[in-house]
């Protein structure tokens, strides 16, 4: 049976085989600029907190669907707040969620802000308790 240790080596080396792959896909340069514009707007001096308030996992292992797989997930406080995914057998980006407790930021509706950088993005109303229009 593997130590504590051995399984954070072993979860931390699965993040960056993860990531690497993340990166050879025709999308993942535009994935790092997203999540680092979703960071600094929502986690401004937070960045100290990573790994252990909030964390991003690359290409997380669903094992849902044949034809959608994550791109990532965006937790916080062990809440999905933000992901996004695609079809393996093109590498076609399909869309994502994004979990807001109110639908608009700085007057623009968070979907115009989220549409800016991926297409197809949904998000989440808490305040509602429903997917907002």
């Amino acid at each position: 049976m593997a130590t504590k240790q051995e399984r954070a080596a072993k979860k931390r080396e699965d993040g960056r085989r993860a990531l690497h792959e993340l990166q050879q896909l025709p999308f993942g340069a535009a994935t790092r600029s997203v999540l680092r514009l979703y960071i600094t707007a929502t986690l401004a001096g937070r960045r100290q907190d990573a790994g252990t308030a909030w964390i991003v996992r690359p290409l997380p292992s669903t094992n849902r669907l044949k034809d959608q797989r994550r791109i990532f997930t965006f937790t916080v406080s062990n809440m999905e707040t933000l992901f996004a995914y695609y079809d393996p057998r093109d590498n076609a980006v399909l869309g994502g969620h994004l979990v807001v407790q109110q639908p608009m930021v700085g007057g623009r509706p968070v979907r115009e802000l989220a549409g800016q950088y991926l297409d197809n993005i949904g998000h989440y109303d808490t305040a509602k308790g429903r997917d907002a229009a």
